[in-house]
C-alpha cells in the first residue's frame, strides 16, 4: 500500500475509532486526524490543523471528532472474487463534531463541507448513521431524523444582505438558525430531512447498507429524565394559604370582586361566578 498509516505515525498516538465499509476504512487518530485506506492508497486529513480557517473553526472553538461513517466507493480492478458486480459511486466520509455538527467529504468535493438541515431548527446532533442513499441521526433531545434521498447540493454563495444579517448576528453572539446558516457563506451542503414520527428519547440510530430497515435505541423514560436532569420537582401545596391571602386581602371596591355579601355587621366581597356556581 502507498503511502501507508505507518508514515504518518507519531509516537503517542492513540487510535479512538475505526469504521469500515466494502472499498474503504478509515480510521480516527487522538481525536484529530483521520486516515483513509482507499483504493490501495492511505490518505491523511486534519482539518483542526490547517493553517486557513476551516469550516471546523465556529468562533475559534475547538473542535473535536466524535463519530465516523463511511459509505459508498469503487472497487480498484481486478473485482474482488465471491462479490457480487457492482459499480459503485463516490466515497463518502462523515465526521460528527462534539458541537453536534455534521460534516461531510465526498470524492467530487475533496474537503469536509458542514451539512444544514433545510426546514428544520437548528439541532445539534448526538448519533448519526450514513449509507450510500440516507442519512439519520438522532438530536440532542432525543429526537429521530431521517433524509431518505442524499441528493447533496452544494451552496458556495449567498446575497449581501443575507451575509450582512450573519455577520451581524455573530459579532452579537446571538443565536444562528437553520436559514442563517444557509446564508453564511462558509460552503455547506444543503440536505432535507423529514422527522420520524413517533420515536420520543431515542439515544443512538443504526439501519442496513440499502436503508430499507432501521432500529432506533431508546431510554426508558426514567433514564432520560435522570440524563437529561429534566425531573419534574413538585412543590408543596400553597392553596390553603393562597386563599387565606384572597380572602384577608379582599375589597368591595377591586376589579376582582363583584359581589359583596353582609352577614350581621361584617361584609364578605366575593365573585359571582365561584358564589353561585
Amino acid at each position: 500500500m502507498r503511502g501507508g498509516w505507518r508514515d504518518y505515525w507519531k509516537y503517542g498516538d492513540l487510535i479512538t475509532e475505526v469504521v469500515a465499509c466494502n472499498t474503504a476504512t478509515v480510521i480516527r487518530v487522538n481525536k484529530s486526524d483521520i486516515y483513509l485506506h482507499y483504493q490501495y492508497e492511505c490518505r491523511r486529513f486534519s482539518p483542526f490543523h490547517q493553517r486557513k480557517r476551516s469550516p471546523f473553526d465556529l468562533s475559534g472553538k475547538v473542535q473535536t471528532i466524535e463519530q465516523m461513517c463511511v459509505a459508498g466507493g469503487r472497487f480498484k480492478a481486478p473485482h474482488p472474487q465471491g462479490l457480487p458486480p457492482y459499480e459503485g459511486e463516490d466515497l463518502k466520509v462523515a465526521i460528527l463534531t462534539n458541537y453536534g455538527n455534521i460534516f461531510l467529504w465526498t470524492e467530487s468535493c475533496a474537503q469536509f463541507t458542514r451539512c444544514v438541515f433545510i426546514s428544520l431548527r437548528y439541532t445539534a446532533v448526538r448519533q448519526f448513521v450514513l449509507q450510500s442513499n440516507h442519512l439519520a441521526f438522532v438530536s440532542s433531545d432525543g429526537q429521530t431524523f431521517l433524509s431518505s434521498e442524499l441528493n447533496l447540493k452544494h451552496k458556495t454563495t449567498s446575497s449581501s444582505s443575507s451575509l450582512n444579517t450573519v455577520s451581524q448576528k455573530k459579532s452579537k453572539g446571538e443565536y444562528l438558525t437553520a436559514q442563517d446558516l444557509v446564508n453564511d457563506v462558509t460552503p455547506t451542503y444543503l440536505i432535507r430531512a423529514e422527522r420520524l414520527a413517533n420515536v420520543h428519547r431515542a439515544v443512538k440510530i443504526t439501519s442496513d447498507p440499502k436503508g430499507y430497515n432501521f432500529a432506533v435505541l431508546q431510554f426508558r423514560p426514567l433514564d432520560f429524565l435522570l440524563a437529561t436532569d429534566d425531573i419534574p420537582r413538585i412543590t408543596s401545596s400553597q392553596f390553603q394559604s393562597q386563599l387565606t391571602t384572597l380572602l384577608t386581602e379582599a375589597n368591595e371596591c377591586d376589579l376582582l370582586h363583584d359581589v359583596t355579601f353582609q352577614v350581621a355587621s361584617t361584609l364578605f366581597p366575593a365573585h359571582r361566578f365561584s358564589a353561585f356556581y
